[in-house]
């Protein structure tokens, strides 16, 4: 899930026959639009500009697939790798991608770029379970999410000109994270706990407070969550309850309950 500005969210799932579908939201959902398949893993989205979309998935062949959106859908391209686990990207600036995925040789955390032109792969280290989450709240600024070989939350981040090393937030992991940003020094992470419910731990740098406690946010879930936020004080987060239909939980100065999304 993703937002192109305020008020917009776009939506991208797979159904039970494994066909890529996209739903988009502009103070009310519309119909759900087919994007063909049937694909063998999720996808992930990202817009730079509020206008591209760019769309990642892990191929048949465990290659880094990519799909350009900007008014109508480019075809598919593989950008290589040897993925463990579906992609994550994160931009923070107009003509920047970064995408992360744990590699299928070594459960260590790789990482591929675009700024103008794509990169080689390369290692970042690590022994993750899961895949990856990111997010960025400001240009040179990216923050890495990933379930840890113990199953807590761990985190590596990168400011400017250097990766920091890798740091445990603990928790109890039983699904890839979901990571979003409001702004500068604020980061919302999401995850699926040992009770099937919403687990949420977020950091507040704007006033010192740092990385806050966990806190449950309840649900029955069965798969792990999607989040993104378009303004401040707001955060969306959707996931699969065992009946397989979407359900929603949004926060906009407190969390409001849970809601199928129809």
């Amino acid at each position: 899930m993703i937002s192109l500005g305020s008020g917009l969210l776009d939506l991208f799932v797979r159904d039970t026959a494994n066909a890529l579908w996209r739903r988009h939201y502009d103070g009310t959902w519309h119909a759900w639009e087919s994007l063909g398949g049937p694909f063998p893993f999720d996808p992930v989205a990202i817009s730079w500009d509020g206008q591209r979309i760019d769309l990642f998935m892990r191929g048949e062949d465990q290659t880094l697939q990519h799909r350009v959106y900007d008014g109508t859908w480019h075809a598919w391209e593989s950008l290589g790798g040897s993925l463990a686990s579906d992609p994550a990207v994160a931009s923070w600036q107009a003509g920047r991608l970064d995408v992360f995925a744990r590699g299928a040789a070594d459960n260590a955390l790789w990482h591929i770029w675009f700024d103008g032109n794509w990169h080689a792969w390369e290692s970042l280290g690590g022994s993750i379970l899961a895949g990856p989450a990111v997010t960025s709240w400001g240009p040179n600024r990216i923050d890495v999410f990933v379930r840890g070989a113990d199953s807590a939350l761990w985190h590596i981040g990168w400011n400017v000109l250097l990766w920091s090393g890798w740091e445990s937030l603990g928790g109890n992991c039983l699904a890839d994270p979901s990571a979003t940003s409001w702004g500068p020094n604020r980061l919302d992470v999401f995850t699926l706990g040992s009770n099937a419910t919403l687990q949420h731990i977020w950091f507040d740098g704007s006033t010192g407070a740092g990385w806050r406690p966990w806190e449950s946010l309840g649900g029955q879930l069965e798969i792990a969550p999607a989040a993104a936020s378009w303004r401040n004080d707001r955060i969306d987060v959707v996931a699969r309850d065992p009946s397989n239909a979407l359900q929603h939980i949004w926060f906009d100065g407190s969390w409001q309950p849970w809601s199928p999304l129809r």
